[in-house]
């Protein structure tokens, strides 16, 4: 995986992002991300940039397309798409642009020095690591947009080390456009959990691994979440959908993940502003099973 990648080479030549990477949860998508996602219609319609949160204060999203770590920037005051976040975005210099609907093309020099690049460091990666100052829903175009602070941008091999750094400060430089559309991507990835049908699904070793001292986890000696429904989840989970008993009677639950929700006052209700409060999750049946080596669990708690 390339979050693996990315462990080592922050572990060899980029320490100073150590401890943001340890702390990261890793959500892994199949595919391309806009495959992914227009496989995922609807979420648009109801969204509530006011109501949307990272499901922890680190994560990191992988696709086809990169790698991108978000993180909030203020914990205390986390909820809302329009909160600053850092990102780090993480490409294999070989990566298959095929998986990113949008790209930049190189020409001239920019394309040659790329092409020495792949053929002389074919497992290296370009980081890059800003913050998302803004962010809001074209409800238009059904398209996330963003403000984008770009700091650094860094050419590494784990073998070879640092092979090109750029400093950008507060200019989005052309270079950098694809790196900003991957942040907006995870987000939009993420913004799914807004809708309360949609769960975090945990996977995990069933025996804890051993890690080597002083190492970052790699992706298969930590948690590996996804979000998917409740019928997608029974279904790797090996559980029968509780919508039918065992006497055949038909029952209709109400399974909501945990969310935000906005209370609006009115005549008769004794709140006089409006608030957002928290609603607790709802699941029927077991939440957690051991299968094969791996523990599998529904998150109630994010």
């Amino acid at each position: 995986m390339l979050f693996d990648i990315f462990c080592g080479c922050v572990e060899r030549h980029l320490p100073e992002l150590r401890d943001l990477v340890a702390e990261a949860k890793l959500f892994v998508f199949e595919g391309a991300p806009h495959e992914f996602l227009k496989a995922r219609p609807g979420y648009h319609e109801k969204f509530d940039e006011s109501l949307f949160y990272l499901p922890f204060p680190v994560v990191a999203v992988e696709d086809a397309g990169s790698l991108v770590i978000l993180a909030d920037v203020n914990r205390d005051n986390h909820v809302g798409l329009n909160r600053p976040r850092t990102f780090i975005d993480v490409q294999g210099i070989n990566v298959d642009r095929s998986n990113f609907e949008h790209t930049t093309d190189l020409h001239g020099e920019a394309l040659e020095y790329l092409k020495k690049m792949q053929r002389d460091y074919p497992k290296a990666i370009t980081v890059n690591v800003g913050e998302l100052t803004t962010m809001t829903l074209d409800q238009d175009i059904k398209r996330f947009r963003g403000v984008f602070r770009a700091d650094r941008s860094v050419l590494v091999d784990k073998k070879a080390g640092i092979l090109f750094e750029d400093s950008l400060g507060y200019s989005m430089k052309e270079s950098m456009r694809p790196a900003a559309s991957n942040a907006q991507v995870a987000i939009e990835e993420l913004a799914m959990l807004t809708r309360d049908k949609d769960f975090v699904f945990e996977q995990t070793p069933a025996k804890s691994p051993k890690v080597k001292k002083g190492a970052i986890p790699r992706s298969h000696e930590r948690p590996q979440y996804t979000i998917l429904q409740p019928d997608q989840i029974r279904k790797i989970m090996e559980v029968k959908n509780p919508t039918e008993d065992s006497q055949g009677t038909k029952r209709a639950p109400h399974e909501r993940r945990r969310h935000y929700k906005w209370l609006v006052p009115g005549e008769g209700k004794p709140w006089k502003k409006e608030q957002r409060i928290v609603v607790n999750a709802c699941w029927v049946g077991i939440s957690e099973k051991e299968i094969r080596g791996k523990i599998y669990r529904v998150r109630l708690d994010v």
